[in-house]
């Protein structure tokens, strides 16, 4: 069976690599929960690990400067989707018009 993840981070993993797709919840707020998601791909073949920054790392700060990040995803996010298969497509597109961002399609097998 196909799985599509659809998500807002640039991770261009060649056709036919073993892959791993974590879809993580970081849950925050008091009386009004909101629950936002974090997707990390792991590329199994090439050791790759693609995400945000903020689902290797809580962050604290609207200022964004490079820096290292720790190499595997936060502890404290719960997994809410976990496949591991091999790549069948994959799309890295610009979106947007005014403002961009980066979307990465990935369908796995």
């Amino acid at each position: 069976m196909a799985h599509t993840f659809i998500a807002l981070i640039c991770a261009p993993v060649p056709v036919g690599h073993r892959v791993e797709v974590l879809v993580l919840v970081e849950s925050s707020g008091g009386f009004r929960k909101t629950e936002t998601t974090r997707t990390v791909v792991s590329d199994l073949d090439t050791g790759v690990v693609y995400g945000e920054m903020e689902a290797f790392e809580a962050v604290t700060s609207i200022r964004a400067e490079p820096r290292p990040l720790p190499p595997a995803p936060r502890a404290d996010l719960a997994v809410k989707t976990r496949v591991t298969g091999r790549v069948r497509a994959c799309q890295v597109a610009t979106m947007g018009f005014t403002d961009r961002w980066i979307q990465t399609t990935l369908v796995i097998e």
